[in-house]
């Protein structure tokens, strides 16, 4: 059986969203670290068709557009697909979504 139209990221797919996100926090300094360990409370969430970096924390529309600003310079640099950044308030609560920019 074969099952068209799924979401089932390859392992190209998930090193492509690694590297976009690992770009991204090289180049901004995310002040929310993360619940669960000395890091940005920042993950990458790969699929066949787009890469989606999600963003946890109160950061102010100023700081989102800077954020933005340096997702879109990466997805030019080092992505083949188009790069969704999501934007939550609280850590690994995919509720309250605040914003979210397609760049492609």
């Amino acid at each position: 059986m074969v099952l068209v139209g799924c979401d089932i990221p390859k392992a190209e797919d998930q090193a492509e969203a690694t590297k976009v996100e690992n770009a991204i926090e090289a180049r901004y300094h995310f002040r929310v670290m993360s619940f669960s360990s000395k890091r940005p409370a920042v993950y990458e969430s790969p699929h066949v068709h787009y890469s989606e970096i999600q963003i946890f924390g109160d950061y102010t529309s100023t700081e989102q557009d800077a954020i933005v600003k340096i997702a879109r310079a990466v997805r030019q640099e080092v992505a083949k697909k188009p790069v969704w950044i999501s934007f939550y308030p609280m850590e690994l609560v995919e509720e309250n979504l605040t914003r979210r920019e397609k760049i492609e």
